[in-house]
C-alpha cells in the first residue's frame, strides 16, 4: 500500500494498564510499513494505591 492511498488508515495505539507507548513498538512499525498513519500514545499520570 502507497502512503498516497486513499485506504490509508490512521491508528491510535493506547495500551493498557501500566504499560507506555512502547508497548507497541512492532505493531507500529509493522502498520507503517504498510503505509498507515500510526500514533502509539502514553497515558501520564496513572495513580496507584500504596498501602
Amino acid at each position: 500500500m502507497k502512503k498516497d492511498s486513499p485506504t490509508q488508515t490512521s491508528f491510535v495505539l493506547v495500551p493498557g494498564y501500566w504499560l507506555g507507548g512502547w508497548a507497541w513498538d512492532a505493531v507500529a512499525a509493522h502498520l507503517r510499513d504498510l503505509g498507515h498513519s500510526v500514533i502509539p500514545v502514553t497515558i501520564s499520570g496513572l495513580l496507584f494505591n500504596e498501602r
